[in-house]
């Protein structure tokens, strides 16, 4: 018999097309195996919709709410105010017990707060990233900088309880009672984890997978650093997610490098499971981040995601990643000053590193979170 309904609610493109999708489908996996009934709002931007829709569809055995949002500036605003497409939603599940917001906006966060409270539901927060507005326009700074800080340092603190992603946040909300930490998470029992032997390349294959953005992602270290190597070294990076014209324009370079004899691939935007059969492959991810806020607060999923391919990371000391590090497995830890020396004495050692692939796996997070539920009745 089903405890009753959890609603997550947020900007994740379900069932696998951003890491927010990816973190809230286990997590609702673990609610799942406590025996709520979970249903997910999905509100996205759609750069082809011409005007806004609402859809259900099921993934992965739960519903899901589809909002598609036309891409314009009224649009974008309006969804950092309003819940008014939210609540109808919300009415049709009489058994309601807590509704899970996902990075939400502030004021649209606080007004779910308080419709939850006039209505006996509980409203809890699912805390992954401390925005910054690093190089982004003055208009952008004055209203992505309010709304994150009037989220992250008033309302969050509101809330009847956190679910962070970091033990930066955990630290930060310290005097919050009921709160839990909790990385990005997979289900092993998932095919698209089960590979197949298959050949490796003579060369030392690096591999990098994700969305960089110049805030965090310092792929232009990468790129040059390896460029460099390739000329005395039998290596190889395959970059997946962006194209080597969109690598330019992020990093505003404006002179192409001179790649060396292929060592440089970009395979621009793949889909998840050959994304992740290209890591599976690889001798090495990279995860090369500037120590900030932002890095601190939130834990990189593709770290996760190498990790149960039984992949080892290359990083940067950020986030909770060199919890993971110990005794020489799952990677090595490195500087940006000293990254193109330190990697290149992992080239020369060329040596074996065991990792461990089950210690994301959502299963063994399932006594943490009903203690944390427990806890949330319990206020």
């Amino acid at each position: 018999m089903s405890k009753g309904t959890i609603i997550y609610i947020g900007g994740f493109a379900l069932p696998d097309k951003n890491a927010a999708a990816h973190r809230v489908i286990n997590n609702a996996k673990i609610l799942r195996e406590l025996g709520y009934n979970v249903v997910f709002i999905s509100k996205i931007v759609d750069k082809l919709a011409t005007s806004n829709n609402k859809k259900m569809v099921k993934y992965y055995g739960f519903e899901c709410w589809e909002i598609e949002l036309k891409q314009s500036k009224v649009e974008m605003v309006k969804a950092l105010f309003e819940i008014s497409s939210i609540k109808p939603i919300l009415e049709k599940y009489s058994d309601l017990k807590i509704v899970i917001a996902y990075n939400f906006p502030a004021i649209a966060l606080l007004k779910l707060r308080n419709y939850c409270s006039d209505n006996g539901i509980k409203c809890l927060g699912d805390i992954t990233e401390w925005y910054g507005t690093k190089d982004k326009s003055l208009i952008y700074k004055l209203i992505k900088g309010f709304d994150s800080t009037l989220r992250m340092r008033v309302i969050n603190k509101m809330l009847d309880g956190l679910i962070v992603i970091s033990n930066y946040l955990l630290n930060y909300y310290e005097n919050k009672k009921n709160i839990i930490c909790i990385p990005p998470l997979v289900d092993l029992s998932d095919e698209k984890w089960i590979f197949k032997e298959e050949f490796k390349e003579n060369k030392m294959t690096f591999v990098y997978a994700g969305a960089p953005s110049s805030e965090k992602e310092r792929l232009d270290i990468i790129v040059k650093c390896i460029n460099e190597l390739s000329y005395y070294y039998p290596v190889v990076l395959n970059i997946i997610g962006i194209t080597e014209e969109q690598f330019y324009s992020i990093y505003k370079i404006h002179s192409h490098f001179n790649f060396h004899s292929d060592a440089i691939i970009f395979h621009g935007r793949l889909n998840h499971r050959k994304t992740i059969e290209s890591v599976k492959l690889a001798d090495f991810s990279l995860v090369i981040r500037e120590d900030s806020r932002l890095t601190k607060a939130g834990f990189p999923t593709k770290f996760v995601e190498s990790i149960t391919c039984g992949t080892p990371v290359i990083f940067t000391d950020n986030s909770d990643l060199k919890r993971y590090v110990q005794n020489g497995m799952n990677g090595y830890i490195v500087t940006i000053d000293n990254f193109k020396e330190d990697l290149e004495k992992i080239i020369k050692a060329n040596a074996e590193i065991r990792v461990d692939n089950n210690i994301f796996d959502y299963k063994s997070y399932i006594e943490d979170t009903q203690q944390f539920m427990e806890m949330i009745f319990n206020k």
